[in-house]
């Protein structure tokens, strides 16, 4: 489906006889698009009747940041009847640097309808501002399990060192959904403090949960993590999409010893893997042997010497 133009979305933003979801899908892609000649409209549609509209028209005139529309949004923060437009419009504010407006969001974390808090934590963490990470990591214990959720991923967007002990602390709860999301957050952090921890996921009971743990440790490209990626590699009894994505991570990770298991691993029972080591090779070399194992070997003893410390 081709992508209306600004012309087009505003007319369908303007026409009332639309039904709202397509009245909001209009202003929400105005926003992508940043279309300022829409700035005026949008904010007469402040006052639409749907609160749907209402947040997408919110969203839209945050994300093309003129400075015409700080008022209207002030007022949708303040007088909107309903909190999600409230809430859309203090992320609004915020982005477009008011301060005031983001203390508002940080407040609102401890708010006692827990939508408010989740919407809450999304919005901070999309603002990504390192300040927001202490009162966030109180949230890690919200009694509503999506504020959690939430919270956890917002965490892993601000990118913040010190929520990496806080996150670590939670690879073992009893959620799996909690234990993933960690596991992803301290994979985008990239903190190698975490290193030893995610090792130990490579043992959880999720198969979800340990590839989310493999992806993480590619991230973090520490070389202690080679040897038990190794091992989770040739465990026949682990589950294939795990083990497929092993090759991947030792290929991101790229020492000299991930090579002859790679190597080895062209000859897997398993095509999909015999795959994903191929690309790992063909990533670290830029050379091209397909699955050819002797192939790969021969190159490899012409140029280990070469790789040099670097490479470890």
């Amino acid at each position: 489906m081709n992508k209306l133009s600004a012309v087009e979305l505003i007319k369908q933003l303007k026409d009332k006889d639309r039904d709202r979801n397509t009245r909001a899908k209009s202003a929400e892609e105005l926003g992508n698009i940043k279309d300022k000649s829409a700035v005026r409209l949008l904010i007469k549609e402040l006052k639409n009747e749907d609160r749907n509209v209402r947040a997408a028209v919110v969203g839209a005139l945050g994300k093309i940041g003129e400075q015409e529309a700080i008022k209207p949004l002030r007022e949708a923060w303040n007088e909107d009847k309903d909190k999600h437009v409230q809430i859309e419009a203090a992320y609004a504010l915020a982005k477009m640097g008011c301060n005031d407006a983001f203390e508002y969001l940080i407040k609102e974390l401890e708010n006692k309808n827990w939508v408010v808090r989740l919407n809450s934590s999304r919005a901070l963490g999309d603002l990504g501002d390192k300040s927001a990470v202490k009162h966030l990591i109180k949230k890690l214990e919200d009694k509503h399990i999506l504020v959690r959720f939430c919270v956890i991923c917002a965490l892993g967007s601000i990118n913040d060192h010190s929520a990496v002990r806080p996150l670590i602390k939670i690879l073992c709860d009893n959620h799996w959904n909690i234990r993933r999301l960690a596991t992803v957050s301290l994979g985008k952090i990239g903190n190698r403090l975490a290193t030893k921890s995610l090792i130990g996921v490579l043992k959880d009971k999720d198969e979800r949960v340990r590839n989310d743990a493999v992806w993480a440790l590619a991230q973090l490209k520490d070389k202690s993590a080679i040897n038990p990626l190794i091992e989770l590699l040739k465990d026949k009894n682990e589950i294939d999409i795990v083990r497929v994505s092993v090759p991947l991570a030792l290929g991101n990770i790229g020492r000299k010893s991930v090579v002859m298991p790679l190597i080895e691993a062209l000859e897997d029972v398993d095509a999909n893997v015999r795959f994903t080591a191929e690309c790992a090779l063909m990533k670290m070399s830029k050379e091209n042997f397909g699955e050819n194992p002797v192939l790969w070997e021969r190159w490899w003893k012409r140029t280990k010497s070469s790789w040099g410390k670097k490479r470890e």
